[in-house]
């Protein structure tokens, strides 16, 4: 993926993490989020280079995205408090 790719990704978490109240955002977490991202615009483009509607392509991701929210609020309880700002 792209430079600019990660830098879009790497803000989004930060935005979201920041909005949720951490201000220090583990590395950790932080390439997680970013491999999941790389994983999700992979998916867009495959849907989309097999025909798949637009509207398809939203409902598959909404849902990859929502098993996605478990795990990293999962990851995220999982550190130590220390860490949580």
């Amino acid at each position: 993926m792209s430079e600019n790719f990660d830098e879009y990704v790497q803000e989004a978490v930060i935005k979201s993490m920041r909005n949720a109240g951490i201000s220090d955002i583990p590395e950790q977490v932080m390439e997680a989020s970013k491999a999941h991202a790389v994983k999700l615009a992979t998916l867009v483009a495959n849907l989309r280079a097999a025909g798949v509607d637009e509207q398809m392509v939203r409902h598959s991701i909404s849902e990859v995205l929502k098993s996605y929210e478990e795990e990293l609020l999962d990851a995220l309880l999982a550190l130590p408090k220390g860490v949580q700002k």
